[in-house]
């Protein structure tokens, strides 16, 4: 035997075969030991070898397995199991429970703490080595402890105020402006709340080292993974992918309980926490709306009464004050409904309805209107408006009761009106339209008279309201009218106008009346109308201007001959002037020659005298003449003829200033208001009275307004006289028709310009020249020294008041509305239209224009001034043209009134003349010679008529005392009296006692028989007038009695008819009878009684007829209608005397007696 050395072989090759020389390196997964190894060793069960010629095998590392023999490289852990530890040769170590395990799981430890949750760390055990890897006499490994836990933190910003849950703002804030937070139209994104972290377990993140030799690059070792959330893993679990019944992926956790990460178990870690749901294991935060107790599969909406606007809460919130949440799931507190008041927390609904009379807004807390301490309560309802019981808004929407309501008509609603009836009923003068707050006065014009007025009335034409809150309309005061409805105020009547009350004028001013005239405004009655003056009627109604500027005086200008014509002499230039009037041509120019008493002076109308200075115009005119000669002048050169057609002014004027007299200042020592102008109401006016004087109406009048109790006099009183104004020639009121006039050399004081030499005009000297450089020098302007007749321009006169009121009156420029009393007739006051035309002049006398009623010839045109002339005859109503020659056969002396009637004036006994004064054989001792050589002695009456006559006396004045026969005024005061004038007041011109007289002494007339025709006229005309029927003892007749001549007589004045005198008859014979000649005069029978009268009044009417007459406008009607067409008849001497009794009767009335001078009876008077 053989032995052959064979060398050992390499370590880490074996020998291939018997040839030692060829080695080969141990493969991958095997190792050789070398020597004599003849062949490499695989790697056992648990081990790896990734190098060539290894000696030895590696042990599986963890993470890995190695289930085979001659593993070059370890295969990794599977998924499902886990490869903790070194050498595992099949994986047996299940991954644990809640975990899944990926391939190449090498550990497990997991880091999610024990099973509950908890916010800190816990330990937890790892699984222990299985037996199959634990090697011989070693223990296994596992089991130790591991530290783990959970992100498990909870952190809470919950609050229970519902602001601050969705704003920074709190919730009062929002209550007090009335609002909610979260805009309903904005997504949700809660803000607060309680918020948890997902509870998922501890990562660890650091990565395995594995000591390996071969390359473990794209392998990662991982660790378990914890079971996704919502599921659960069994033990070995490998994959994260769930698939049902399968269980070595995560299986789902059961219903409401809740899996986080890692569970093990189906019911992980038991119920739903609070403040979460869990639908099959995954939990979710409780959303806003609702809240989740514990073990919730879904969120429970919020209840009534509470809200939640924040996430991962277990309970809601109870609804504040001024909020209810009436419905489920609220995520913020609704506020308290309008009208309503939510005054406990917690609420549903709202507790308590807004009261009465209040409205409540949303969110209201309280429904005590009067706290203090908050906005949020009650507020009274707006004036005007009333709220019941749960109203809302104040805002008024009518029959939305949640709304408040108008106040109805006529009601009204202060704050807080609870009812329709509001605070109270309308007051009266206020009206309660519908909404009315407080009662709003009724406004001026207008008037509520009863309570609830809705509307107010226009006050009716008549009245006015002057103020507001009228309960009733005033009648518009006197002086005022109100033509409108609804007026405030009432217009003063304008001037021509008055208005008294209502009942008696009317609505509107009333006119004053014709007769009469008014400058001023605010009358308050007819009585305030100026009375048309006498002499003058004033023939339309609301008179304003019943004269004017043409009425005033005009001034005396000279005159000149112009072929017999009288021409103005300012007309001529001084070279051509025609010659002048002598004396008796001036005065020949009159109407009738004055020397021959043809014409009075006043109207007269050419003058012969000189002016007196120094009232005098340029033109040579002026307002005062002083009748003279050239042998008498005393202020200038010459006399010389003058023309003037109203030296005192028209007749107008007269008789204004006649009745008004001198200025109302001058009589009482203070001016009145003024005259009123038709367009300008009034100016304020004011002036205090003098001292010592006593005005009897107040100042602070004003101008032009109210009435002037001006002083008047109806009767023509010489001492109520005045001084006119005047006119003059103003030159720089050139009339708009330029008319050249000349100025009188001797009264141009003014100089100047002559515009017929100086008619150009230089504009650098800025004034007129004369081209011709007569008058002036180059460079001058022409002016015409005084002292020289010059050219100029016919300029307008200028009025100067003097003391007249009349001069006031009259200085209109309008035309005069009031005219001179007709001619032929004489009118007292207040003239008019119609009785113009009635008051016709009295028989015997002649009645000019504007005439007045005065029977004082001292009265310029009184109605008895002028008699008719003799030769003439004047009947009734006879003017200036007299055309009633006495008829042939008859004889006509002065005052002739009828010559077949055979009638006079009357003057004595029309002027009412006392019988002494009159009495034609009184005094005869006056001696006149009427020439050649015839003279006569004249009676008293005669020669005072004979001197009233005179001429030389019409020129004469005197000054004398007047006596107006009024005490409480001035007792007497001097006037410039007629000479002529002054002797036939006392005279009866006609001269009738005379005539009669005479008559009588020719036996033509029975004067005893007239006068007993009148005495019985006079009784019936007393006994059958109703106004005279009950005076005295004129007719005291029985009843149903028939008077006798002894009955029936006449007492005398005064006498009582059963005195037991026995000569009581008008007879002057004592004891005896009525004369023969006046029986069947006298008789008067009764046939009624006392109350109801018939009288049957027998007289004799003609020679051959008696007749009874009821009364006295029977007998007259009689005599009227038997006279009217044959006069002739009057021849009869009883027709004749009835005819006079009824005249005289009817014009003299009850004066008759003084007339026919009723006296008693004497004892020695006789028969005749």
């Amino acid at each position: 035997m053989n032995f052959e050395f064979v060398p050992p072989v390499d370590y880490n090759h074996y020998q291939v075969g018997m040839d030692d020389k060829i080695t080969l390196q141990c493969p991958r997964g095997s190792f050789c030991n070398g020597g004599e190894a003849s062949n490499f060793t695989l790697c056992p069960l648990g081990t790896y070898q990734p190098e060539l010629g290894s000696s030895e095998c590696l042990i599986c590392p963890i993470g890995f397995m190695c289930p085979e023999e001659g593993l070059p490289t370890p295969r990794i852990c599977p998924s499902g199991y886990v490869c903790d530890v070194k050498g595992v040769e099949k994986a047996e170590q299940p991954c644990p429970p809640g975990f899944h395990c990926s391939s190449g799981t090498a550990t497990t430890n997991t880091y999610c703490g024990h099973d509950e949750i908890v916010d800190t760390l816990s330990a937890d055990r790892s699984l222990s080595e299985r037996t199959t890897t634990v090697g011989r006499g070693d223990s296994a490994s596992g089991y130790d402890l591991v530290m783990g836990g959970r992100r498990s933190i909870c952190f809470t910003n919950s609050t229970a105020d519902f602001g601050l849950q969705v704003s920074p703002s709190p919730g009062r804030v929002w209550d007090e402006i009335r609002a909610l937070p979260l805009d309903t139209t904005t997504p949700l994104h809660p803000i607060r709340g309680r918020f948890c972290l997902d509870d998922q377990c501890i990562r660890m993140e650091t990565p395995f080292e594995i000591e390996s030799d071969f390359d473990y690059s794209g392998v990662t070792l991982r660790r378990p993974v914890p079971c996704p959330p919502g599921t659960y893993c069994h033990p070995g679990t490998s994959s994260n992918e769930t698939v049902l019944n399968h269980h070595s992926s995560p299986q789902p956790c059961y219903g409401k309980n809740y899996c986080p990460e890692g569970s093990s178990t189906p019911n992980g870690l038991g119920g739903c926490p609070r403040g979460h749901y869990c639908r099959f294991g995954s939990k979710s935060q409780c959303p806003v709306g609702h809240y989740c107790p514990q073990g919730l599969w879904d969120p429970l909406p919020c209840e009534p009464g509470t809200f939640n606007y924040m996430v991962g809460q277990w309970e809601c919130t109870q609804c504040p004050l001024g909020h209810s949440c009436e419905e489920y799931g609220h995520v913020d507190p609704p506020l308290c409904l309008p009208g309503y008041v939510c005054s406990e927390i917690g609420l549903s609904s709202p507790n308590q309805p807004c009261p009465a009379g209040f409205y409540c807004e949303a969110g209201s807390q309280t429904s005590d209107p009067f706290r203090n301490d908050t906005s949020l309560r009650p507020y009274a309802c707006s004036p005007g408006s009333y709220c019941l019981p749960g109203v809302g808004y104040n805002e008024v929407i009518e029959g939305n009761f949640s709304h408040a309501q108008p106040c109805p008509a006529g009601f009204y609603c202060e704050a807080g009106a609870t009812s329709a009836k509001g605070t109270g009923e309308c007051p009266e003068g206020f009206v309660c339209p519908k909404g009315t707050a407080t009662p709003k006065p009724t406004r001026r014009g207008h008037y509520s008279k009863y309570k609830g007025t809705i509307e107010a009335a226009a006050c009716l034409p008549g009245f006015y309201a002057p103020t507001i809150e009228s309960s009733e309309c005033y009648p518009c005061p006197p002086g005022t009218s109100c033509e409108e409805e609804g007026l405030s105020e009432s217009s003063f009547c304008p001037p021509g106008t008055y208005h008294g009350s209502l009942e008696e004028d009317g609505v509107p001013c009333v006119s004053c009346p014709q007769g009469t005239w008014s400058k001023n405004w605010h009358l308050r009655d007819e009585g305030e109308c100026m009375r048309c003056p006498p002499g003058v009627a004033c023939p339309i109604e609301g008179m304003t201007m019943p004269c004017s500027k043409s009425d005033l005086p005009t001034s005396y200008e000279p005159i000149l001959n112009l072929n017999g014509i009288p021409v103005p002499e300012y007309i001529f230039p001084p070279d051509r002037h025609p010659p002048e009037f002598t004396v008796d041509e001036c005065l020949a120019l009159n109407s009738g020659s004055i020397s021959e008493g043809g014409s009075s002076t006043i109207d007269q109308y050419y003058y012969f005298g000189e002016l007196v200075p120094p009232y005098i115009d340029i033109l040579g005119r002026g307002p005062h003449l002083r009748l003279s000669d050239n042998a008498s002048i005393k202020f200038g050169d010459k006399a010389r003829c003058f023309q003037n057609m109203q030296p005192r002014g028209s007749i107008l004027f007269e008789r204004f200033t006649e009745s008004y007299g001198p200025q109302y200042d001058i009589q009482f020592g203070f001016p009145h208001q003024g005259y009123g102008n038709q367009d300008v109401p009034s100016t304020y006016f004011q002036t205090p009275p003098l001292e010592s004087t006593t005005p009897f109406h107040q100042y602070h009048l004003e101008k032009g307004m109210m009435y002037i109790p001006l002083p008047r006099s109806r009767v023509f009183n010489p001492s109520f006289n005045c001084t006119s104004g005047f006119s003059l020639m103003n030159s720089t009121l050139v009339r708009k028709e330029k008319r050249i006039v000349y100025t009188s050399q001797s009264y141009d004081y003014e100089g100047g310009i002559d515009v017929e030499k100086c008619n150009e005009f230089d504009f650098d000297l800025n004034c007129y020249i004369d081209s011709s450089y007569e008058l002036h020098h180059v460079g001058e302007c022409c002016e015409v020294a005084q002292w020289q007749t010059r050219a100029i321009y016919f300029a307008q006169d200028q009025f100067y008041p003097g003391t007249c009121e009349a001069d006031h009156i009259c200085s209109t420029d309008d035309a005069p509305e009031a005219i001179p009393c007709q001619d032929g007739q004489f009118c007292d006051e207040k003239t008019t239209s119609d009785s113009n035309s009635s008051i016709t002049c009295p028989a015997g006398y002649i009645c000019k224009f504007g005439t007045t009623p005065d029977i004082s010839l001292e009265s310029p045109r009184g109605q008895f001034t002028t008699l008719c002339p003799s030769g003439q005859f004047c009947s009734s109503g006879t003017g200036t043209t007299i055309d009633s020659e006495c008829p042939v056969g008859y004889f006509c002396p002065t005052g002739t009134s009828s010559p077949i009637k055979g009638s006079l004036a009357n003057d004595g006994i029309t002027r009412k003349l006392q019988y002494a004064s009159i009495e034609t054989f009184k005094d005869v001792r006056h001696l006149r010679f009427f020439g050649d050589e015839n003279f006569r002695l004249l009676g008293e009456n005669d020669s005072k008529c004979l001197n009233g006559g005179e001429q030389i006396l019409k020129r004469r004045f005197q000054v004398a005392e007047f006596n107006d026969g009024n005490s409480s005024k001035i007792s007497s005061s001097l006037t410039v009296t007629n000479e002529a004038t002054r002797f036939q007041l006392t005279c009866a011109r006609d001269h009738k006692w005379k005539h009669v007289l005479r008559a009588s002494e020719r036996k033509e007339c029975d004067c005893n028989l007239q006068f007993f025709t009148i005495i019985a006229v006079y009784r019936l005309w007393k006994c059958t007038i109703e106004v005279h029927r009950n005076e005295g003892d004129i007719c005291p007749f029985p009843d149903n009695s028939t008077l006798g001549a002894d009955q029936g007589r006449i007492p005398y004045e005064g006498e009582r008819i059963n005195d037991g005198i026995g000569g009581r008859d008008i007879h002057p014979v004592p004891g005896k009878g009525i004369p023969k000649s006046s029986r069947g005069y006298l008789n008067l029978e009764n046939r009624g009684f006392s109350m109801l009268p018939d009288y049957q009044f027998e007289i004799q009417f003609t020679m051959g007829k008696k007749s009874i007459f009821k009364d006295f406008w029977h007998l007259k009607g009689s005599l009227e209608t038997h006279l009217k067409y044959n006069l002739t008849l009057l021849a009869d001497p009883f027709l004749y005397n009835l005819n006079q009794a009824v005249n005289m009767v009817e014009k003299h009335g009850a004066d008759i007696k003084n007339l026919i001078f009723f006296r008693k009876k004497l004892r020695h008077d006789e028969e005749f």
